[in-house]
């Protein structure tokens, strides 16, 4: 059998999926945030700014995987532009290169 039915244990897990992925948004938010405050009141050489602009993509990645797990509303918009979010390995490279 190639794939799985949709029963009530796939259900579980793609919500499990899911939470945890929008936990993990959370965090990239929070994180990225505190990096941001702390570049912002440090002096500004070549590193500090590099680690500026890190943050922010941080950011950027952290909105990115907190809307793609809010629904299919904004899922639909991304993946319009982003279409390799679509695909299950897609979407699993992009959370490895943001996890990286």
């Amino acid at each position: 059998m190639l794939f799985r039915s949709a029963g009530a244990g796939r259900e579980k897990w793609d919500a499990a999926k899911r939470f945890y992925s929008f936990i993990v948004g959370v965090l990239l938010l929070t994180l990225s945030i505190i990096s941001i405050k702390h570049t912002w009141d440090s002096d500004w050489e070549a590193f500090t700014a590099i680690v500026f602009f890190w943050a922010l993509s941080m950011f950027l990645f952290g909105v990115l995987v907190i809307l793609l797990q809010l629904g299919d509303r904004f899922e639909g918009a991304i993946v319009r532009f982003a279409s390799f979010l679509d695909l299950c390995i897609g979407r699993g490279f992009f959370y490895l290169f943001t996890g990286t």
